[in-house]
């Protein structure tokens, strides 16, 4: 069982609130063709309240949604990427629900309209939203995709 709740414990320092996945969240997970792997990963850190963890924002279940809609950026999730927050310079923050269930990282937001899949612009550097949570503890955390990419060079998995 995931016991690591250090997500949920930075964002409730500093403001979020956990939450419990309502079952229209659930469902629309799964309309998007989540894996129920995928769903209860996703389940382990939905916010109630939104909150925000130093420069980064995530959002709560309502702005999950949101931010994944067909009328802000579709493309994520269809790519098998779930929007969940912000950096400052707005590049997304996005966990994998498709091939490293998971995985955290950020989305380049100038070209992620310009890609076959915005797969192409994603840069994972944390194992899940636990492991970036306790990266945003560091002194000097990366707050956008290319200083993620700058500090963590061109891996093209999880650590």
């Amino acid at each position: 069982m995931h016991n690591d709740t250090r997500f949920l414990d930075l964002n409730r320092t500093y403001g979020g609130k956990p939450g419990k996945p309502s079952s229209v969240f659930l469902d629309w997970l799964r309309s998007h063709g989540l894996s129920e792997q995928a769903v209860a990963v996703v389940s382990r850190y939905v916010l109630g309240k939104a909150g925000g963890v130093r420069a980064l924002n995530f959002y709560s279940e309502k702005g999950i949604l949101g931010a994944n809609d067909k009328d802000f950026v579709p493309i994520a999730i269809r790519d098998g990427l779930l929007i969940v927050g912000g950096c400052p310079n707005g590049d997304p923050v996005a966990i994998d629900v498709r091939e490293h269930l998971g995985a955290a990282g950020y989305i380049c937001h100038e070209t992620m309209w310009h890609v076959a899949s915005v797969r192409e612009v994603f840069f994972p550097f944390a194992a899940s939203l636990d492991e970036l949570a306790a990266i945003l503890t560091d002194d000097d955390p990366p707050y956008d995709y290319y200083h993620a990419r700058d500090r963590y060079g061109n891996q093209t998995e999880p650590k």
